[in-house]
């Protein structure tokens, strides 16, 4: 990716006398907004040393954590949650693949709204960012059962450098019961202790109070 142009010495013999110099001529031309490093190699009569040559752009720096948690959701409901994403480096523009699609690119990706892993779903599919600007990253949790679930998802830049990042929640179902009834606890376990339908509050004096207690449990 880089050319050099033959040297020009100050004189014909290519004495390089102190004070003097040699012009060298660098082209760079890239095939993408990668970085690019090579050397060239310095020989005299006494020593020999390498020139590094650089082809590099400030690169993007998103302050997106790797792990984003969507917490604990009951089964079968959905929630979104937004992450503010900003870069704090230099221009780039990203797209966004489940890791059933990395490392190759769909054949459909243009106007796709959403990258769908069950059960999340993140969008927008593609980001590009300046110095100090940011996006809102909306993702979706929509868990039908039980349990705990983990995806993975990557950000290809245009730099050619792959970000990697794993979203994770869980489920649960909610489950009550009668644990007591009037003070007097109850075994959910059992089957013959079956807990009453209604609260009776028995007879009282107009203008006195009756009170009693009724006690429900969350055994999930």
């Amino acid at each position: 990716f880089f050319t050099l142009s033959a040297p020009k010495f100050p004189s014909e013999d290519g004495v390089v006398a102190p004070g003097m110099h040699v012009g060298l001529t660098v082209t760079f031309c890239a095939d993408s907004l990668a970085d690019y490093d090579d050397c060239l190699g310095v020989m005299s009569e006494l020593s020999a040393f390498k020139v590094l040559i650089r082809a590099h752009r400030s690169p993007p720096e998103l302050d997106l954590p790797s792990q984003l948690d969507l917490n604990c959701l009951l089964a079968g409901d959905s929630v979104t949650k937004i992450f503010k994403v900003r870069n704090n480096g230099g221009v780039g523009r990203f797209r966004l693949l489940s890791d059933e699609e990395y490392p190759e690119m769909p054949a459909v990706y243009e106007d796709r709204e959403a990258v769908e892993m069950f059960p999340f779903s993140i969008s927008p599919t593609e980001i590009t960012l300046g110095t100090n600007e940011s996006v809102d990253l909306s993702v979706t949790y929509s868990p039908a059962t039980m349990g705990k679930f983990s995806r993975k998802f990557f950000l290809l830049c245009d730099n050619c450098t792959v970000l990697e990042y794993e979203v994770f929640g869980s489920a649960v179902n909610v489950s009550v019961c009668t644990s007591a009834v009037c003070g007097r606890q109850l075994d959910a376990s059992s089957e013959i202790e079956v807990p009453p339908s209604k609260l009776l509050m028995g007879s009282v004096v107009p203008g006195t109070v009756s009170e009693d207690s009724w006690s429900v449990t969350n055994t999930a």
